[in-house]
């Protein structure tokens, strides 16, 4: 029960104060509406920040590179984070073996964070300042959106 407290209040502290998503990226010049293909949502940001052809292989290359490491990361977590409730759920507590789940978590998130950062790192190296700008507001807004969107999805689902 102790728990499930401190999950509530740790998801109502991340939640941010939302405004319109769709008011913001049309301040950036990114119209998102009839767009519902990742393709199209890519393009548009293509345009509107101005990546230039070297820059879009790069950034291709990039993720290319990084995109096994991410989904093997995400993989372990989700298994770790399975695994974790699935002791708290069992009707004898292993306290020793919860413990080493956690500190497992807290090891890959920990490598997850590295990882995001070097991947922000090597896209920053490629984009203007003020592409990177234009880029981290839309991909936020996105975000935003989504968030929005799927906000009620997993609320009763247990």
């Amino acid at each position: 029960m102790k728990q499930k407290i401190v999950v509530l209040v740790l998801m109502l502290l991340s939640v941010p104060v939302f405004c319109n998503a769709q008011d913001v990226l049309e301040d950036v010049g990114v119209d998102m509406r009839g767009s519902h293909h990742r393709g199209e949502i890519r393009e548009k940001v293509i345009e509107k920040i101005g990546l230039t052809q070297k820059q879009q292989e790069q950034i291709k290359e990039n993720r290319e590179k990084n995109a096994p490491i991410v989904r093997k990361n995400h993989r372990q977590m989700k298994i770790k984070r399975l695994e974790l409730q699935q002791e708290f759920d069992s009707e004898n507590l292993n306290v020793e073996k919860i413990k080493n789940l956690a500190s497992e978590i807290k090891t890959l998130h920990s490598e997850m964070i590295d990882q995001r950062v070097e991947n922000i790192v090597s896209l920053r190296k490629i984009l203007t300042a003020e592409q990177y700008r234009q880029l981290h507001q839309v991909e936020r807004m996105r975000r935003m959106q989504h968030h929005k969107k799927n906000r009620n999805k997993h609320r009763y689902s247990k």
